[in-house]
């Protein structure tokens, strides 16, 4: 699975809980299927750094980082450090205004990571939800989040 289908899917379920998706930041080679799939909700796809979807309603701010499962040249472990790192690099206010997210597959490997790496104590601390797809059932189950 594809971190853009991860991000279609994070940013269809917040517009779907009545979340204001802002901005969203593809793999560029991926940037057109994104503008396809999301141009009908008014999002604005972007390049360059920051969070791969910006997404608001009221004072609130979602700032989530998407990740895929991983080709042949990253590992899985590698991939996961690399976006919790990212996520978290996006915390810049702790006045209950912004909301951190880590949306990634919902697979075996990817929940034991974040239950051995992520601690609830972190999670609090920088208000981090977790968001796992899965595209079978098509259902995003985010944990210890307020959507």
């Amino acid at each position: 699975m594809e971190e853009s289908e991860v991000l279609i899917a994070t940013a269809l379920w917040l517009h779907s809980k009545r979340w204001k998706v802002r901005e969203v930041r593809p793999p560029p080679r991926r940037k057109a299927d994104v503008e396809d799939r999301l141009g009908e909700l008014g999002v604005e796809v972007l390049g360059g750094r920051g969070p791969d979807i910006v997404a608001k309603r009221g004072r609130i701010e979602w700032r989530i980082e998407c990740k895929g499962m991983p080709d042949k040249s990253n590992t899985l472990w590698s991939d996961f450090n690399r976006g919790l790192g990212q996520a978290l690099s996006h915390y810049d206010k702790n006045d209950g205004t912004v909301r951190l997210g880590f949306a990634l597959p919902d697979t075996v490997e990817y929940r034991k990571y974040c239950e051995r790496r992520i601690p609830m104590a972190l999670r609090e601390a920088t208000n981090l939800g977790l968001l796992f797809w899965d595209p079978v059932a098509r259902k995003m189950d985010p944990v210890s989040t307020r959507a």
